[in-house]
Order: C-alpha cells, then sequence, then structure tokens
C-alpha cells in the first residue's frame, strides 16, 4: 500500500482540480468529468514503483465494486441535476 502522506497528497490535487476545472473548461466543448476521466486514465497509466500488488483490481474485488456504485450514483445524480439545462454544441 502507498504511504499515506501521498494518498492525501493525490487526494487534495484531485480535490483543488475539482473546484478549478470547471472554471476552465466553461467555454470549453468538453466537460469537467471528461478531464477527471482522462487525469485519471493517465494517473493510472503511471508506473509507480511502490504499488505493487495494491493496485490489481481483481485482489480487491469488494472495493471496486464499492467504489464503482459510488460512481454511478454521482454519475446518475450529476445528470439528474443537469436535466433542464439548455442543450447545445457548447454545453
Amino acid at each position: 500500500m502507498p504511504p499515506l502522506p501521498v494518498l492525501f497528497g493525490v487526494a487534495g490535487l484531485l480535490a483543488l482540480a475539482a473546484a478549478v476545472l470547471p472554471k476552465l473548461v466553461a467555454d470549453r466543448p468538453f466537460s469537467t468529468p471528461l478531464v477527471m476521466l482522462l487525469a485519471g486514465l493517465l494517473l493510472g497509466l503511471l508506473p509507480l514503483p511502490y504499488l505493487g500488488d495494491w493496485a490489481s483490481p481483481a485482489q480487491h474485488a469488494d472495493v471496486v465494486e464499492s467504489f464503482t456504485q459510488l460512481g454511478i450514483v454521482l454519475a446518475l445524480a450529476g445528470a439528474g441535476l443537469s436535466v433542464d439545462r439548455p442543450f447545445g454544441l457548447r454545453r
């Protein structure tokens, strides 16, 4: 398992990005979730030596399932909150 300060650092950077990104991509054709998804893909592809078997989803299927359910609930809540927003190419 990675050291706790590394996990807190990554969580802090992601929280900062989640606070700043909506203002940066407001006038762009892509959304904040897309940018965060790409950032997660890039983070997942980084060769981090200290992760070892900790990063194996097959060994921690229950944790992966819980995070997946949480992600789906948050995505559905976000979609539900934006239902009344006008549809267009800029949004």
